[in-house]
């Protein structure tokens, strides 16, 4: 093991912890507002005038 004089730990004030599991400000997520919210439209149905039954 190092010399008890060779191993510092760093101080607290220093630490910081890894910041891929920090969770972000709460004043920095912002949902996007309901207006612009907009469903997948591949899974939209065609609006019911735009259907035509085939011939």
């Amino acid at each position: 093991p190092p010399p008890k004089d060779e191993y510092k730990p760093p101080p607290k004030g220093e630490y910081k912890p890894p910041v891929e599991n920090k969770p972000p400000p709460k004043d920095e997520y912002k949902p996007p507002p309901k207006d612009t919210y907009k469903p997948p439209v591949e899974n939209k149905p065609p609006p019911k005038d735009s259907y035509k039954p085939p011939h």
